[in-house]
């Protein structure tokens, strides 16, 4: 498959139509491609967690793509609408306050790669 026809597929089966969202939904599939290619990986082995998933409108794009696609939302309604519309065994979605509950105790979040060969084996920080 072309990665045209990957990319229109991927924003099909989002929710999202306004032109701003198309564009972050671009530049999410972009993003994605660019890293399994500089980390010599295959979408298939690509583990993703989306926090605050809302109606799922980026969770199904990506499990499109073969992603193994981890999320959770605070919005009971909004998650049970997931695990209703998922027929995808590559996605699992789950209500939890966890973020709402530790926000409090929390001025950043962090993510921690601890190793990348491609940058000389140095730690990369990414602030959310």
């Amino acid at each position: 498959m072309k990665n045209d026809e990957r990319l229109n597929r991927f924003i099909s089966q989002s929710i999202y139509t306004e032109p701003v969202a198309i564009k972050k939904l671009r530049f999410i599939y972009s993003t994605i491609l660019k890293y399994v290619e500089l980390n010599e990986k295959r979408l298939e082995n690509l583990s993703i967690l989306e926090v605050g998933c809302g109606n799922g409108g980026i969770v199904f794009p990506l499990a499109t793509l073969g992603c193994k696609v981890r999320s959770f939302d605070i919005n009971e309604k909004a998650v049970n609408k997931i695990q209703k519309r998922n027929d995808q065994k590559n996605m699992h979605t789950v209500e939890s306050n966890f973020l709402h509950e530790t926000m409090e105790l929390v001025e950043a979040v962090i993510g921690q790669k601890s190793h990348n060969p491609r940058n000389g084996g140095k730690r990369e920080y990414r602030i959310l």
